[in-house]
């Protein structure tokens, strides 16, 4: 079996000169030997390290393609013995293989704990449980190897935890084990009809309805998505978030700024009322 160490990026192959992937040098070269049958060596110099430069700067700044990311993702769920198909299916559902990603909770603040980013759509906690660097400075989520690897390793412990179960693993990767564990315990074997109507979507659109057994949660699932039903963020959320304490103390200054000017401008008040009177 593989290793994740064995799973080179599609992009960034180091081999040769200096960062450029061994396919990129040797086009490299091939033009840069065309370009020296020139009469002007300095000129033929020049031209070949712009092409070069060009080389290098396409190579290091474009995204990853969503084939490369599949494959990746293929390569992860045969390390973790998770199915290709479901795995591809949950991706899709989560970001559309999007590394730039952003939750609906993102307007709250990048770091704020339920913002989910990324091509797998951690929120900070989930992210830094599994090895993901999260900061003002770095923000690993957005790294979609470095994601699809903590995933495939998230996965691999929720259908641990759930005995190979994938309608509850799934769950869990929306609502946290914690909401599904509440569900089991106190409706048993209709402990999906207790989850949020979110992630009953979640489950429906990966697995499909005929993973549902439950004409009910089929039914309520399914007039959910014709109506897009989204949260809303309230200002509890907003206050909680990590713009809550510099909206405060934007909001106390801006108390205490026009407390300081009526006070400042009462006597002049006072004056003009007294001389209109």
């Amino acid at each position: 079996m593989a290793e994740l160490a064995d799973l080179v990026s599609p992009i960034r192959i180091y081999q040769m000169g200096d960062g450029v992937p061994v396919n990129e040098w040797e086009m490299s070269m091939l033009g840069a030997a065309s370009v020296f049958r020139s009469y002007d060596p300095m000129s033929a110099v020049d031209r070949a390290l712009k092409s070069y430069g060009e080389i290098y700067t396409r190579t290091e700044n474009r995204r990853y393609k969503k084939s490369e990311l599949v494959t990746h993702l293929y390569g992860v769920c045969d390390i973790y013995d998770l199915d290709r198909a479901i795995a591809y299916s949950q991706i899709e559902q989560e970001s559309s293989f999007n590394e730039l990603a952003t939750g609906r909770y993102c307007v709250l603040g990048i770091t704020n704990r339920k913002c989910s980013v990324g091509v797998a759509q951690f929120i900070p906690a989930t992210a830094e449980a599994y090895g993901l660097r999260v900061d003002r400075e770095v923000d690993e989520r957005f790294d979609p190897i470095k994601s699809l690897n903590s995933y495939g390793a998230l996965m691999h412990d929720l259908l641990a935890q759930y005995d190979g179960d994938y309608m509850r693993a799934l769950a869990a990767y929306n609502a946290g084990p914690g909401v599904v564990n509440k569900a089991i315990a106190r409706n048993g074997e209709g402990w999906l009809s207790a989850m949020p109507a979110e992630t009953q979507i979640y489950i429906v659109k990966i697995l499909g309805a005929r993973a549902i057994t439950d004409p009910a949660i089929i039914q309520s699932t399914q007039q959910a998505i014709e109506r897009g039903r989204e949260t809303k963020i309230g200002i509890v959320d907003i206050l909680l978030s990590d713009l809550g304490p510099d909206l405060i103390k934007r909001w106390l200054l801006w108390m205490a700024a026009m407390t300081i000017l009526a006070i400042a401008l009462l006597p002049a008040v006072v004056r003009i009322y007294k001389g209109v009177k």
